[in-house]
């Protein structure tokens, strides 16, 4: 009996793990379709965000892949030396110590899963520790350059909707995505404040300050009513030059302002001017 397929995610093609086995011996074939019933788990039952379900997917397609060249002999019971050989493999590749770890925990997610379905009832990676690393303290911008980003868009093309969409991230700490999902519904300017949907749909309400309602004034006003005529009543706040909904590459084009290091660093700036001062 076939998987369900997973709902498709933007323009991409639906996750699909067992798409290509030419080369692969039969204990990979099956890794790779527990995989794609795990992502299938993740997306229906668990509610994961397209972005969540996309990072475990690379995560173990990594996994597969060193299966598939003999390094893992029997998936449902690898070793601990076969998992320690597979995290060390990574690192001769470059990767970092934090995405070591995160493949650290997507592989024992996995595990707990194929435990759950029981698949298999071997703990070995759950015995596995995740390696340490050093907590850094997160950048904070000076107010001052905080306003010099918020006024670079000032001039170009979208100026009003690019200078909204950085002054609505200063104001609320949204996630990208959580930006782009942002519906008319959803905002309320007399009450000054925005229902924002997060990881997993959770809900969380945001209030908006003087600032960003003054910047989405001038976008309602001046730019996304042109916008929105080259769609058909788009819902969203937000929209592409083409009047649809933002997605996460449209959304990086127009807050390019600093690149992504600088809006993180905005976010953080966000949560650290929410703090109150002793």
């Amino acid at each position: 009996m076939g998987l369900a397929r997973l709902p498709n995610q933007g323009n991409r093609p639906p996750l699909t793990f067992s798409d290509s086995h030419r080369g692969l011996t039969v204990s990979a074939i099956t890794l790779a379709d527990e995989a794609e019933s795990f992502l299938h788990y993740l997306a229906v039952e668990r509610a994961a965000s397209p972005n969540t379900v996309q990072a475990y997917e690379a995560d173990l397609r990594k996994y597969r892949d060193f299966a598939a060249s003999g390094g893992i002999e029997d998936y449902l019971a690898p070793t601990i030396g076969e998992l320690t050989n597979f995290l060390d493999h990574l690192a001769r590749r470059g990767l970092a110590p934090a995405s070591v770890a995160r493949n650290l925990g997507t592989i024992k997610s996995f595990y707990l899963f194929l435990r759950m379905e029981g698949r298999t009832a071997d703990e070995t990676v759950s015995l596995m520790e995740r390696p340490n690393l050093w907590q850094r303290l997160p950048k904070v911008l000076p107010a001052a350059k905080i306003q010099e980003l918020l006024r670079e868009p000032y001039g170009t093309r979208y100026d009003y909707r690019d200078v909204a969409i950085l002054e609505f991230l200063y104001a609320t700490g949204a996630r990208a995505s959580e930006l782009c999902d942002v519906k008319l519904e959803d905002l309320n300017l007399l009450e000054k404040q925005c229902l924002l949907f997060g990881k997993g749909n959770k809900q969380r309400m945001v209030l908006l300050g003087q600032a960003v309602i003054l910047a989405l004034n001038r976008y309602f006003r001046y730019q996304r009513p042109r916008l929105a005529r080259l769609s058909t009543e788009p819902p969203w706040v937000f929209l592409t030059r083409s009047g649809k909904r933002l997605d996460r590459s449209s959304f990086t084009l127009c807050a390019n302002t600093g690149g992504r290091s600088a809006r993180r660093c905005i976010r953080t700036c966000c949560a650290t001017a929410s703090q109150p001062t002793s």
